[in-house]
């Protein structure tokens, strides 16, 4: 499966695991959606990723936290708000399994 300008949402991105994935994804040309409740170690590692990256505080437990990271993540660049906590514009949509996702919570 070809990466490269691929868009990525990772939960628990702001250590460990998944700190190393989105890194490693990052690396791949991947543009990466950085999701974790420590906004500060987000940008942490979204100042380690070589790609795009949005930085979303997420808690996955509040469904409002997801439904806002959701609806984050599918917009084009250009309709993300120029405040928002970006490290640099995330391009491209995020398809699939995060459509469904949203889809559970209606």
């Amino acid at each position: 499966m070809e990466l490269v300008g691929r868009t990525v949402v990772i939960t628990g991105a702001s250590s460990g695991v998944g700190r190393a994935t989105a890194v490693e994804l990052s690396r791949r040309a991947c543009n990466v959606v950085l999701a974790g409740r420590r906004e500060a170690a987000l940008a942490q590692t979204a100042a380690m990723c070589e790609s795009a990256t949005l930085v979303c505080a997420t808690d996955v437990t509040i469904e409002e936290d997801v439904a806002r990271l959701t609806e984050r993540a599918l917009r084009p660049v250009a309709e993300v708000p120029a405040d928002a906590p970006l490290s640099a514009r995330a391009a491209g949509k995020v398809a699939g399994s995060l459509n469904q996702l949203a889809g559970t919570f209606s």
